[in-house]
C-alpha cells in the first residue's frame, strides 16, 4: 500500500470530506447510479393497457407514450411529450417521476 498525501489525489480528499461532514446534524449521503433496475416488472400488460385507454388528465398520453410509443399526431405536442416522458418511468401500472430521492 502506497500513501499518496491528500493534495496530490483531490477526488479522494472530498470524498473523504464529504462521509465526515454533516449539514444540521444530517449526515450527507453518496449517490450510487443503478445500471439495472432493482424493481422487479410486471410481465403480463394486457390488463394495463386497457386501464390506461381510461385515462384523461395529462398523465394518459404519457403512459400511452411510455406502453405503446402512441404519439400525438401534432410535430409540437410530439416533440413535447418526447421531452417530458423522459422524466417518467411506468412501474406495474403506476407512472413515477423520476429523480433524486431526499431520503
Amino acid at each position: 500500500m502506497i500513501h499518496v498525501p491528500s493534495e496530490q489525489n483531490v477526488q479522494a480528499d472530498i470524498l473523504s470530506k464529504l462521509s465526515t461532514q454533516t449539514a444540521n446534524g444530517n449526515k450527507i449521503v453518496i449517490q450510487e447510479l443503478l445500471t439495472k433496475s432493482s424493481v422487479r416488472r410486471q410481465t403480463t400488460r394486457l390488463l394495463e393497457i386497457y386501464a390506461i385507454s381510461e385515462i384523461k388528465d395529462w398523465r394518459g398520453p404519457l403512459i400511452r407514450y411510455i406502453t405503446t410509443s402512441e404519439l400525438p399526431a401534432d410535430s409540437y405536442e410530439r416533440m413535447k411529450l418526447k421531452r417530458r416522458a423522459c422524466s417518467f418511468t411506468l412501474v406495474e401500472g403506476t407512472l413515477y417521476k423520476r429523480g433524486l430521492s431526499p431520503h
